[in-house]
């Protein structure tokens, strides 16, 4: 587990020098991609929540997996990817529950860069868009201006309506996460 550990999220910081509330700001953000992650329990295993820092400019990580059964088909649908999305949002979108919209913090732009990366996959690779998207992201075709513009509408969409449904929960949830 140290070995993938230190692959994922990279060397960990040994010394704490950050404040209690800068600590109590990643632990908010990591919550709320645990929690989010253990709203969806016939999807995700969670695997690690830590608010230690790392070298690579983490202020802590969460580490999950899809259910071994999901890995092992390889079978993944829409609706799976749509919650990994809204595990990916759980950090800022409980930044937000707790701090309001205008003190959530840099710390989400990791997550912000993993959820658009899912979900232009899922519009451009996989044709998971409201409309199909006709060209593949692998091969490097050339898109028309059309088939950008509605790639990007597509993802942006699926990215703020993840965003909105972990808002939701977390909102609903708020006393809890402040236990945990």
């Amino acid at each position: 587990m140290d070995s993938i550990e230190k692959s994922v999220v990279g060397l960990i910081k040994r010394t704490e020098t950050r404040s209690e509330k800068a600590i109590k700001r990643v632990a908010i953000h990591e919550i709320g991609h645990a929690f989010l992650c253990f709203k969806f329990p016939e999807y995700f295993d969670l695997k690690k929540v830590s608010i230690k820092g790392t070298y690579n400019g983490a202020g802590g990580y969460t580490i999950f997996t899809e259910k071994s059964d999901i890995q092992e088909s390889g079978l993944y649908t829409k609706d799976i990817l749509k919650k990994r999305l809204i595990v990916a949002m759980g950090g800022k979108a409980a930044e937000e529950v707790f701090y309001g919209e205008e003190q959530v913090s840099v710390g989400a732009s990791q997550d912000l860069k993993e959820a658009n990366k899912l979900a232009r996959q899922m519009v451009g690779y996989y044709g998971m868009g409201k409309e199909l998207v006709t060209f593949s992201l692998v091969d490097g075709d050339k898109m028309g201006e059309t088939n950008k513009d509605l790639l990007d509408h597509e993802s942006d969409v699926l990215v703020y309506e993840a965003d909105k449904f972990a808002k939701l929960i977390l909102t609903k949830h708020k006393g809890e996460i402040e236990d945990l």
